[in-house]
């Protein structure tokens, strides 16, 4: 009897609440109850990772000076109350950030999200995504270290020789200056600046995001790209505030928690880390020089020797095209290409095709100029390499489409595909060794791990053959039976954990943030991840009444995330 009035009064208080303040109005698209997935949301976990980028390097400005590049880097880390805190997470937030914006584009990709009406927005986040790429370049190269030197000079040389002395040299100029004193003060200048041009691109995407909402489930539509919108009059719909207020709130929590606590994690062993990946500066003489990590892909087209072109001025502009302007180009046509009705990637074995390679292209790009870095690649190797992938790509579209159509898969068609796929595995390095190409061992490699990347995406493609349909969610009768009696106790507990970490992190400040720099971030990470494992248990709470229980594993691996921190932190650095 006694809850019953609490719940009434409660429910009083927020009827009174949400009616003065006039949330019901908030025009934002409205989702059901079962859209709120980490699949579906990957774009606010990139947004997340930029509003941090943003705000920590917004207080960085008040204490980096392009004049001195290296000594205020160091001086933000060694010197500055909490400065090692706001760069380290600064920079692990362009990791973050960059990853699950790979991760976003090709999830969409595959999914055919790039339907009509979301041609707009799709170009709008390839184009973002690529901004995003160089305004991270800038970023890197802004610490002053060996690494940075390294990649202002790679980018130098590679300008001119693609784009010829007198262009390449004014695009140097711009970028770089002419005059060593003034190289920071441009490349600072334009690290803010493309940040802001990343941000108005970011508001108009999510503009038209806002405008169409995100596209009906596969399990709604049978994979086909209509409906297009998810309907407004929908009964499961949830109300943007405050249930899908408080799920954005649980993500950017948990998203910063976990930039900062691994940014905390990093500070710790840094000295474990490759050069690529440090939280401090790198400046051992035996570095081997590269780019940063994300164009370390474009490092090794132009280090492809059967591409350069017999022109005495710009010999590597045909790497230059394949690296840097073609990938973009052709992310953005894929919607004026694709006009299928069906979102299925078997349904589309082209563009699906072209995203399995690229994907895999990317990666194995990045991993072979980190294992082979300056060293230059012949055809042979390049084939040893890309042939898997592409081959497996191939056989795995061809049989799936036949699957999927219901024509039979026979013994000609299996030998066929196994046929080139060995083929394409065995013959490059074959052939390489029957010509006198030496040292194909990492090609090799890299070509196992094409293939690997490949069959395992092409294994979600077929776990995704056919899926169960999904209608409209019904409300539970009993609300309280869909919240699991564990949950308050784990809360609880996270509650514990949020004071334990607060109360550290004022300790800290009163002692000595600066020499005890490691335990500020890895406590503020956990304090963060606390209370986005808290906004989702609220979260939970608030959709009871039409999600029901799941398994405990699924309920609580949210929940997981700051008991693990926690364990790390006692373990390593308290």
């Amino acid at each position: 009897m006694a809850r019953e009035r609490i719940n009434t009064y409660a429910r009083r208080v927020w009827d009174w609440i949400y009616e003065r303040s006039g949330l019901e109005h908030i025009p934002f698209y409205r989702v059901p109850y079962n859209y709120f997935t980490l699949d579906i949301w990957l774009g606010a976990i990139v947004a997340a990772s930029f509003f941090w980028l943003a705000f920590s390097g917004l207080l960085l400005i008040f204490y980096y000076r392009p004049e001195q590049p290296l000594e205020s880097t160091k001086s933000i880390l060694f010197e500055k109350p909490f400065g090692a805190l706001l760069l380290t997470s600064h920079l692990y937030a362009a990791h973050f950030m960059l990853i699950a914006i790979f991760a976003h584009a090709f999830r969409n990709l595959f999914k055919g999200v790039y339907k009509r009406p979301r041609e707009l927005v799709w170009i709008l986040g390839v184009a973002t995504g690529f901004l995003a790429l160089q305004t991270a370049f800038f970023g890197y190269s802004l610490v002053g270290d060996r690494i940075a030197k390294e990649a202002i000079n790679i980018g130098t040389a590679l300008n001119i020789r693609s784009l010829g002395e007198e262009i390449g040299l004014y695009v140097v100029s711009v970028l770089f200056g002419l005059d060593p004193a003034e190289t920071y003060f441009r490349v600072f200048a334009l690290h803010v600046l493309a940040a802001a041009i990343v941000f108005l691109l970011f508001l108009l995407h999510f503009g038209l995001f806002e405008m169409h909402g995100p596209a009906p489930k596969e399990e709604e539509t049978g994979w086909k790209a209509k409906p297009e919108k998810i309907p407004q009059d929908r009964p499961d719909l949830a109300p943007w505030f405050p249930v899908n207020f408080v799920f954005i709130t649980a993500v950017t929590l948990l998203t910063w928690g976990a930039i900062i606590f691994i940014a905390g994690l990093a500070q710790r062993f840094a000295d474990l880390l490759p050069p690529l990946f440090k939280p401090y500066p790198v400046e051992a003489e035996d570095f081997t020089p590269m780019p940063p990590w994300f164009f370390l892909y474009t490092y090794r087209i132009f280090q492809m020797t059967f591409l350069t072109l017999n022109l005495e001025d710009t010999p590597q502009l045909l790497q230059f095209i394949v690296a840097l302007v073609l990938p973009p180009l052709v992310l953005i046509a894929i919607p004026f290409i694709d006009r299928k009705l069906s979102t299925h990637p078997i349904d589309r074995p082209f563009v699906s095709g072209l995203g399995i390679v690229m994907l895999v292209g990317f990666t194995q790009l990045t991993i072979w100029s980190l294992i082979e870095p300056g060293i230059p690649v012949g055809f042979i190797q390049f084939l040893t390499v890309a042939s898997p992938p592409i081959v497996t790509a191939i056989a795995g579209l061809y049989l799936l489409r036949r699957v999927r159509q219901g024509r039979p898969v026979g013994t000609g068609e299996l030998l066929s595909a196994t046929g080139l796929l060995v083929g394409g595995i065995l013959l490059p390095p074959l052939i390489g060794m029957a010509i006198g190409v030496p040292n194909l061992q990492e090609e090799f490699i890299m070509g196992l791990l094409g293939f690997g990347m490949a069959s395992v995406i092409l294994g979600w493609m077929a776990a995704k053959m056919k899926v169960e349909p999904e209608g409209v969610l019904e409300r539970q009768p009993d609300p309280d039976a869909s919240i699991p009696w564990y949950l308050p106790l784990i809360a609880l507990g996270e509650v514990g954990i949020a004071v334990f970490s607060a109360v550290a992190l004022i300790a800290i400040a009163i002692v000595d943030p600066v020499a005890l720099a490691v335990q500020a971030t890895v406590l503020t990470g956990l304090l963060l991840l606390a209370g986005g494992a808290l906004s989702h248990a609220i979260f939970r709470a608030l959709a009871a009444d039409w999600l029901p229980r799941g398994d405990v594993l699924g309920e609580i691996k949210v929940h997981l995330l700051p008991y693990i921190a926690l364990a790390l932190t006692l373990i390593f650095i308290i």
